[in-house]
């Protein structure tokens, strides 16, 4: 069984990894749930930024999920590399490197 799907795909590049844009992924969302429903559906596609109706709701929570997901993994892959790692992550790269941070120092002024 194949799935096809609107939402556009990550991808890989050059800059890492590049998630589709919300907008991207809400037009994907509302594409894929008017196929389902024999492109039927009333989803106030002309107020994008309401999407006032039952349907219209499903399709923004679902693209959100969606948007948030691929911001969780960027992220993630984000912490891998040095430049952009933070806190803990940076912690963790660093002991790759027998580094421990130095701890923090009362100051006087």
């Amino acid at each position: 069984m194949t799935i096809t799907t609107s939402v556009p795909q990550p991808s890989f590049t050059s800059l890492g990894f590049v998630p589709p844009t919300q907008a991207q992924i809400l037009a994907g969302v509302v594409a894929d749930i008017q196929a389902a429903f024999g492109n039927t559906l009333n989803l106030n596609v002309n107020n994008p930024s309401s999407l006032s109706t039952p349907q219209g709701q499903i399709a923004s929570s679902e693209a959100a999920i969606i948007a948030f997901a691929n911001a969780l993994f960027c992220a993630l892959a984000n912490g891998m590399d040095p430049a952009y790692a933070r806190g803990r992550q940076q912690d963790g790269i660093a002991r790759f490197y027998f580094l421990e941070r130095l701890p923090q120092q009362p100051t006087v002024v």
